[in-house]
């Protein structure tokens, strides 16, 4: 299981949980029972002060913790509805919501908003190729399998497979942005696939990454694919316990001060394409060598 930005996670927690903590000090500071507290405050604002006080601070949470596009908006929404209301509530209330209650919820609110505004934690939100846990797992596998390509077919090696895609071992040149088909059989069922080549890797052995382009019935059939691959027990590149994580996050903030804004991975460098007369001005040379 990949885990979001601890950070995030605790943030969102704090919101969704807040109306646990903030509905009993309210009704402790009006010197009320929170069942007469919720009662007289649904007689005097009705669903708007029941909203305010139960829903909203989680709908905050949900919005953090779902980290898309729209969140940040949703999130300052509710950060500026409930510095509104804390302000009606102290203005006209101010003996049982003193100026120093008040002040300390303005600064948390700040902070807050601050604190979005890092770019590593605005990335996160705006760039959906930084949110790892996202990505569907892949499988370290070692599958043998048939790429046929218009210049002819040729035998490569699946090294890791996900319902998006995978990465193969090949002789075969190919570049980036080719389509091949793509054929292997796994659980004696066989599957046949089209893909286009999103990067390569030089080496002593080529590597490929590659993104299918299945039919519908193709899609179905790899879900059910990576879904057996999971429940045979083998466990997806990048998949970590969180228990641990999460003591290895809190150990390294206590320690040295890190981890409070997200570990943003640098973005994978495009491969540059390979012009096809080149590839075959190259496969030319390779046979008269020989």
């Amino acid at each position: 299981m990949r885990t979001r930005p601890w950070p995030l996670v605790i943030l969102a927690l704090f919101h969704v949980l807040s109306p646990v903590v903030n509905v009993p000090l309210s009704a402790w500071l009006d010197g009320l029972s929170v069942d007469r507290y919720l009662t007289l405050l649904w007689l005097n604002e009705g669903w708007y002060g029941i909203f305010d006080a139960l829903v909203l601070l989680p709908i905050g949470g949900a919005a953090i913790y779902l980290c898309k596009r729209w969140s940040f908006p949703i999130f300052l929404a509710v950060v500026l509805q409930t510095a509104y209301s804390n302000f009606q509530t102290w203005y006209g209330a101010p003996q049982a919501f003193p100026i120093w209650a008040f002040l300390g919820t303005a600064l948390l609110d700040v902070a807050l908003v601050a604190y979005f505004f890092f770019p590593k934690v605005r990335a996160v939100f705006l760039n959906p190729r930084l949110r790892w846990w996202e990505s569907q797992p892949r499988f370290a596998v070692r599958l043998r399998a048939r790429a046929g390509h218009p210049r002819g077919d040729s035998h490569c090696v699946i090294q890791d497979l996900s319902e998006g895609g995978a990465f193969v071992k090949a002789t075969a040149d190919w570049a980036t942005g080719e389509t091949i088909e793509l054929t292997f059989s796994f659980f004696e069922l066989s599957y046949r696939v089209t893909c286009r080549v999103a990067y390569r890797r030089n080496g002593k052995t080529r590597g490929y990454g590659l993104q299918f382009h299945p039919t519908a019935e193709t899609r179905i059939a790899l879900i059910k694919l990576t879904q057996g691959l999971e429940l045979t027990g083998l466990r997806s590149r990048g998949a970590v316990d969180l228990k641990q994580d999460f003591t290895q996050w809190l150990k390294l903030l206590l320690t040295s001060g890190k981890g409070l804004l997200p570990d943003v991975p640098a973005p994978r460098p495009a491969s540059p394409p390979i012009p096809l007369k080149q590839t075959e001005d190259d496969n030319s040379s390779e046979r008269k060598a020989a």
